[in-house]
This record gives structure tokens, C-alpha cells and sequence, in this order.
């Protein structure tokens, strides 16, 4: 070939697609390119997703550190402020029946609450579906709290409680009623509780009727000022602990084992008294005690002794001769149905300030004596019923007796049958209103001296029934006619 015919051929061979970058319709990509750029593709758009999605993150939080943090938080997982727990068991007798599980407690600060396990909304009532017995836990913030008094109060359907180490009571002072009205609670365990501020225990287990033990050895009451009944109405309740108690700065026990009808026994041999000025009714009803022990009692500033062993008909001794009453006002009931004492030594007893004897003997069927030589009784103004069906009583000796104060002696000695003998000569019946039934049932009666009763009222005075055929009295001409007709026709009158 010629040098001019192997230069066109080049012409052509450079103008042909090929040569210019150009496909020929003949030609397609390959497979594996268009994966490759579709791998390529793919993973542009990814990066092209996450640098948008960093960059909005990022202003979120720029905005986010902006807003102003709320003060508390809702509920937090895990609280860092003081809070307090217990497990608790109750119990339905209903399908759906709701019940209260807690009282008198904020619902903000319940910060969880577990019903059978299971996390429910934050609650202080809850209807259970099925009856049976229900385990519920609760998780508390008490950082506010110095009172904790009703906490549980009334609450019927409560079973058993446990209180775990973190139930955070040391800034409490007030426990009043905190358990009060739990009549079916037969399980309490209280040894993590912190004592050491608490000021008032009053009514704190009342009416708790199912609890038949009772461990408090780890209280501790140095600061308790008010035991009112503490333990009232706890019917079912055989032993109770109180070992640590310090009462020095208590200032009432009224009421105070009240009720308790199954308690035998009760050691207050670490009770401090000489603060206490109200005892009214503090064994009132302890029907199954046959043993006391109050020889440590230092009574000096007691005003109340009123009903303080009503109801006692267990007990067939009581040594209180250490007893202090000079400034006791009121004595009416004191050992009222104590009808298995037998003896009582009373010779300790300052009356001055008494004004109120009522019923104080009354019922007390196996007293054979009682020696009140020493009783002051210018200031009483009522002494009915004071020896109301004392059966066994021989003898009585009331020639201490200033009655000019007095204006109630209405069945004094009602149902003493077995007094043969009453010597009443220093009695000033001036200010006397009621004089009713005063010797009614006294089968045995021999003598009776009333020689110094006065009445301003002109009626007959219902005095004597059942008295016996034959006897003796002496009263003075001025008062003989308001009684006469009551008086069998054998006895003598001088």
C-alpha cells in the first residue's frame, strides 16, 4: 500500500465511533458495572442520611441544653432523696372490690407502688379482681415528713407489714393513730423504725383487735409525751415487749392498755412515772390480768386515777401502798368490778383533793375488809355507789369521813350483804340531795347509827329494802319520820 492510501485509512480509522469516545449501538454495559454503580449510589445517599441526621442531633441538643431543667422530676427510677418502704399484705372478700391501701399520704410523694409484683400507677386505693390475699410494696419519699400519724388508720383490710431498712422515721415526731383501727392485722414487724425524736404515741395500735404479739424492744420513747391509748382495744393480745421503753417525759397513759382482754401480764418494772398526770382507765377492761406490778410507780403529779383498774376481775392482789395521790382529784371506778380482789392495802393514800368517789369499790365481791382510816374526804362531793354490791365486806370503818361537801350518796351501800355493823354517826348529810337505796340489800345489817343525818327535804327518803327482822338503829327525831315506815317493825330505834 502507498503512503497516500495508508493515510486515508487512518482518516477513517480515527473518525469512526470507537476512536470518538462513542458507542456503538451494538455495544451494552456489563453486569457487574451496573451493580457497582448501584453499590456506589447506594452508599452516597447513606453518607449523604447520617451527616444530615449528626447535624440535626446536634441542634437538638444545643437547643435541649437552652430549656431550663424542671426543679423535681416526675418519678425517677432510682431516687437519691430519703424515701421509706414496706410490704404490706391485704386482703378482699370480692371480686373488683377496691380497698385503701394507705392513708393520710400524699399521693406525690408515692414514688411506686407494686401490686402482686407487677408496677401499677403510683395509688393509695386499688381494686384487686380476683378476692384472696394481695402482696402490695410501696416505695415512699418522707423527705418532708415529721408527722406520720393515721398513716394506716382504719385500714380493715390490712393483714400483715414489714417495714425495710430504709423506712427513713428519723425526723418523725408525730405517730398518733398510725396504726389505729387495723382490725385484722396479725403481723407487724417494726424493728427498723427510728424512736429517737417521736413525741406522741397516742392511740398508735388502738383497736389493732387481731394482734396477739407485739414487739416494741427496740423503741426507743425518751422524747414520748403522750401514751394515751396506745394499746386500747387490742383484744387478742397475750405479750408485749416494751423492755426499752423510756417514759420520763410522759405526761398521760390514759387508756393505755385499755381493752386489751387477753393480756395476762405486763412488765412496767422500767416505767418512769413522775411526769404522768392522767391514769384514767389506763387497765380499764383487762379482764384476764392476774398480775401487776406497780411497785416502781412514782404517782406525785397524777390527777386522774378515775377507772384505772376497772374491770379487773383477774386480779386478786394489787400492792400499790407506794402509791403518791396528794394531788389525785378524781378516784370515781377506780377498782369498779375488780370482783376477784381479795385484799388491798390503800394506807398510802392522801384523799384531800379528792372530790369524786363514785363506784370506786363497786362490784368488788370478794373484798372482805378495806381500811380507809386514813382517807380526807372534806372536799368529795359524791361518793354513790362507792361500795355498790361489795357482798363480802364484814366490816368498814369510815369515821374519817368528812361528808360536808358531799351531795350524792345515792346506794352507798346498796347490796353489801354481808355487813353487820355501819357506824355513820360523823356523817353531815346538810348538802346531801340523793340519799336513794343507800342501805338497799343489806340482808345482814345488826346496827346502824345515823344519828347525825339532816335532810332539807321533806320527802320520804327510799333509804332500806331487805333488811333484816331484827336490828338497831340510831337516828335523831328530825330524821326518824322521813324513814320510819321503811324500818321493820322488830328493830329497835334509839
Amino acid at each position: 500500500m502507498d503512503s497516500a492510501e495508508k493515510k486515508d485509512d487512518e482518516l477513517v480509522a480515527l473518525e469512526s465511533p470507537e476512536m470518538k469516545g462513542e458507542f456503538s449501538p451494538n455495544i451494552q454495559p456489563s453486569k457487574k458495572m451496573i451493580i457497582l454503580l448501584a453499590i456506589l449510589g447506594i452508599a452516597l445517599i447513606t453518607i449523604v442520611v447520617l451527616v444530615t441526621i449528626f447535624l440535626l442531633n446536634k441542634n437538638n441538643d444545643k437547643e435541649k441544653k437552652e430549656e431550663k431543667v424542671p426543679d423535681v422530676p416526675d418519678i425517677p427510677d432510682i431516687p437519691d432523696i430519703p424515701n421509706i418502704s414496706f410490704n404490706a399484705t391485704y386482703i378482699t372478700e370480692t371480686d373488683n372490690q377496691n380497698i385503701e391501701l394507705i392513708k393520710y399520704f400524699s399521693i406525690n410523694d408515692i414514688l411506686e407502688t407494686k401490686i402482686n409484683g407487677e408496677k401499677v400507677e403510683p395509688c393509695k386505693n386499688y381494686t384487686f379482681p380476683k378476692s384472696g390475699n394481695h402482696e402490695v410494696s410501696y416505695l415512699l419519699n418522707t423527705t418532708n415528713y415529721k408527722e406520720l400519724n393515721k398513716m394506716f388508720y382504719g385500714l380493715t383490710k390490712l393483714l400483715s407489714i414489714s417495714f425495710s431498712t430504709n423506712f427513713d422515721t428519723k425526723n418523725v415526731v408525730n405517730m398518733a393513730q398510725m396504726f389505729s383501727g387495723c382490725s385484722s392485722l396479725t403481723s407487724i414487724d417494726l424493728s427498723s423504725f427510728d424512736t429517737n425524736n417521736v413525741e406522741k404515741m397516742s392511740g398508735m395500735f388502738s383497736g389493732c383487735e387481731s394482734l396477739k404479739t407485739l414487739d416494741l424492744s427496740k423503741f426507743n420513747t425518751e422524747n414520748v409525751k403522750d401514751m394515751s391509748s396506745m394499746f386500747s382495744s387490742c383484744s387478742s393480745l397475750e405479750s408485749i415487749k416494751l423492755n426499752s421503753f423510756n417514759t420520763e417525759q410522759v405526761t398521760t397513759m390514759t387508756d393505755m392498755f385499755s381493752g386489751c382482754l387477753s393480756l395476762k401480764s405486763i412488765d412496767l418494772s422500767k416505767f418512769n412515772t413522775e411526769k404522768v398526770e392522767n391514769m384514767n382507765r389506763m387497765f380499764f377492761g383487762d379482764v384476764s390480768l392476774t398480775e401487776l406490778n406497780l411497785l416502781n410507780f412514782k404517782t406525785g403529779n397524777v390527777k386522774d386515777m378515775s377507772k384505772m383498774f376497772d374491770g379487773c376481775s383477774s386480779l386478786t392482789s394489787l400492792d400499790i401502798s407506794k402509791f403518791n395521790t396528794n394531788n389525785v382529784v378524781n378516784l370515781n371506778d377506780m377498782f369498779y368490778k375488780c370482783s376477784s380482789l381479795v385484799s388491798i392495802d390503800l394506807s398510802s393514800f392522801d384523799t384531800s383533793n379528792v372530790k369524786n368517789m363514785d363506784n370506786m369499790f363497786a362490784y368488788c365481791s370478794k373484798l372482805t375488809s378495806i381500811d380507809l382510816s386514813k382517807f380526807k374526804t372534806e372536799n368529795v362531793e359524791s361518793i354513790h355507789f362507792m361500795f355498790f354490791s361489795a357482798g363480802s365486806l364484814g366490816t368498814i370503818n369510815l369515821n374519817s369521813f368528812n361528808t360536808k361537801n358531799v351531795i350524792d350518796m345515792n346506794s352507798l351501800f346498796n347490796g353489801c350483804s354481808s355487813l353487820t355493823s355501819i357506824d355513820l354517826s360523823n356523817f353531815n348529810t346538810e348538802n346531801v340531795k340523793s340519799m336513794l337505796g343507800m342501805f338497799y340489800g343489806c340482808e345482814k345489817l345488826q346496827y346502824l347509827d345515823i344519828s347525825s343525818f339532816k335532810s332539807s327535804n321533806n320527802e320520804n327518803i327510799a333509804m332500806f329494802k331487805n333488811l333484816p327482822e331484827n336490828g338497831q338503829i340510831k337516828v335523831s327525831e328530825d330524821f326518824i319520820d322521813k324513814i320510819k315506815d321503811q324500818i321493820p317493825a322488830n328493830w329497835t330505834i334509839n
